[in-house]
């Protein structure tokens, strides 16, 4: 009897441990899966400073997250977040695919880059691509599958660099101040790779949607025919809203604004030229130009 008490005691005491062992690392845990989910996505190294699962509360925190550039590009990280948080209930956390209510992201910034003929985000979204075949390696999608009703992406800020061949470089900054999906995963459910990949195509969508016309004219049209290769957010059963805040539509208002006056120049130069090119006004009447 005292052989069995003594083997009991032995078992709720490893019992015991590997609770507290547990609450002791699963935040390191958690942090870990993040970075090897945003890494598998991506295909670039990814770090996160802190992750705080809240076990009792069924909630999860992160900040200090940070995805490196493609090897040949600027220092600059690709994309940094400041905090994400989302609440679950522990219910969920047993199943196979996890159901979260609300996924809030803040504070975003991004950096989108061509040069030579080659872009940092060619690379990143041709990972992404790989990353949704149905042959995927299995490392990528290894873990929980999740859908997320709704996706909150607040502050971001996209800094978009374009260097012609042999030219300088023309940076512009576009801000958005929201970015929000729904139902994500729930045509089918997603691994965190997969997460990390829809939400990395929804700002680069965004930029181009909402803010096409403040980006170089061939760097839009590149970053729009990488992101068509992907196809749709809305295929994958995702709607996708932006508001690009008064600042950026204040962007967008200049812009115009600078077109305006450039076609009032054009204008003017022509009726300058007129006067001092003896027929010009008469070709340009018969058509002649």
């Amino acid at each position: 009897m005292k052989i069995i008490v003594r083997v009991l005691a032995v078992l709720v005491l490893l019992i015991v441990i590997g609770v507290v062992g547990a609450f002791v690392y699963i935040d390191s845990i958690a942090r870990a899966g993040v970075e090897k989910g945003a890494t598998g996505a991506l295909g670039v190294k990814t770090t996160l400073n802190s992750a705080d699962v809240g076990v009792f509360g069924g909630t999860f925190a992160m900040s200090g997250l940070r995805v490196e550039n493609p090897p040949g590009f600027t220092d600059h990280p690709f994309l940094t977040l400041d905090d994400g948080s989302v609440a679950v209930s522990l219910g969920s956390l047993r199943s196979e695919t996890i159901e979260l209510p609300h996924l809030r992201l803040t504070g975003i910034g991004m950096t989108i880059d061509r040069k030579e003929g080659k872009s940092n985000y060619g690379a990143i979204l041709e990972h992404v691509k790989g990353d949704r075949k149905p042959d995927a390696q299995p490392s990528s999608k290894e873990g929980k599958n999740f859908v997320i009703r709704e996706v909150s992406i607040e502050d971001v800020n996209v800094r978009a660099s374009f260097a012609p061949l042999g030219g300088t470089p023309t940076v512009v900054n576009i801000p958005i101040k929201e970015i929000k999906l729904t139902d994500v995963g729930a045509d089918k459910p997603l691994s965190m790779s997969e997460v990390a990949g829809v939400i990395v195509q929804a700002v680069m969508g965004a930029v181009v949607e909402e803010g096409g016309a403040l980006l170089p004219g061939d760097l839009a049209k590149d970053l729009g025919g990488a992101l068509s290769q992907l196809g749709s957010l809305s295929e994958m059963g995702v709607e996708m809203t932006a508001d690009l805040g008064a600042q950026a539509q204040q962007l967008l208002e200049n812009v115009g604004d600078i077109g305006n006056e450039a076609g009032k120049a054009v204008e003017e130069v022509g009726k300058t030229l007129e006067g001092l090119i003896p027929g010009s006004k008469k070709k340009k009447e018969e058509g002649g130009g």
